[in-house]
């Protein structure tokens, strides 16, 4: 019986040894994986506050694009290749009475008449095509008439260098066109009154010379 007892002690003592050693390897394994658990999750909370870095210092970007835009008095706008508004500024939402919201994602014909979404249309797939920049004179129908602009249109590149799109800067040149106008007309109402009065001396010359002919004959 006491070899029984002693026998069963020592298979007591060597389950206990064998649940702490268990336990202690459980515990080991527990802290490892809660170390990883601390890790990803450490890594995840960078990346998340790298990433809400970025993006703060791109809306910071575009808000001081922004700004310098709508305070340009040219029109300036970005296109895709499809000619759909992509970003314009206020100017453009100024001579148009349209808000931003209401001119992104519409296109040249959503927003003009037809020959001149036609003209613009063609212009800008012709920056598209040359893939630089090209000056056009584009017409626009404004509420006081039509208007002339100088356009400068350019490729927009993605990053593998195709181009995404078209952004154009057009400056109203309507009075200096009316001027040039006035100018020409000016000038062309001179060369017809000195056309003129040449006409009349040499026609006045011609009756001095045949008087004087008639008098010494």
């Amino acid at each position: 019986n006491l070899a029984a007892e002693d026998a069963e002690r020592s298979l007591q003592v060597l389950n206990l040894q064998v649940f702490m050693s268990a336990m202690a390897i459980i515990g080991l394994m527990l802290g490892a994986f809660d170390e990883q658990h601390r890790r990803i999750a450490q890594t995840l909370r960078e990346d998340v506050e790298r990433r809400t870095r970025v993006e703060e210092r791109l809306r910071d970007s575009e808000q001081r694009l922004q700004a310098i835009l709508d305070n340009s008095p040219a029109v300036i706008y970005l296109k895709d290749t499809l000619s759909r508004f992509l970003l314009v500024n206020r100017q453009f939402e100024i001579l148009f009475h349209l808000e931003r919201d209401a001119i992104v994602g519409r296109n040249n014909h959503d927003l003009f008449p037809a020959s001149a979404a036609d003209a613009f249309r063609a212009n800008d797939l012709a920056v598209i095509s040359a893939g630089q920049a090209l000056e056009f004179e584009e017409r626009v129908p404004q509420d006081d008439g039509e208007h002339v602009y100088l356009s400068v249109k350019f490729p927009l590149r993605d990053s593998a260098g195709a181009v995404s799109g078209v952004c154009g800067i057009s400056t109203d040149i309507t009075e200096r066109k009316r001027a040039e106008l006035a100018i020409r007309e000016m000038n062309q109402e001179l060369e017809n009154r000195v056309a003129v009065r040449t006409a009349e001396l040499a026609a006045s010359n011609r009756e001095l010379h045949q008087a004087k002919e008639a008098a010494e004959a």
